[in-house]
């Protein structure tokens, strides 16, 4: 096989890889359910993780 049809067979790959892990992180999403919380506090929460990784 030419290089050119190996490299094309690779990025093919690694977007059906990638097109896969965001399928699994929706389904694991819709799966999780509804929360009870407002998105404002989902944000709030999510933004006060991310400051106490980063302190």
């Amino acid at each position: 096989m030419s290089d050119d049809v190996c490299t094309l067979i690779e990025k093919e790959q690694a977007r059906t890889a990638a097109v896969a892990k965001v399928q699994s992180l929706i389904n694991e999403g819709l799966a999780s359910g509804i929360s009870d919380r407002s998105p404002e506090q989902i944000l709030k929460m999510a933004r006060g993780g991310a400051a106490s990784r980063h302190s």
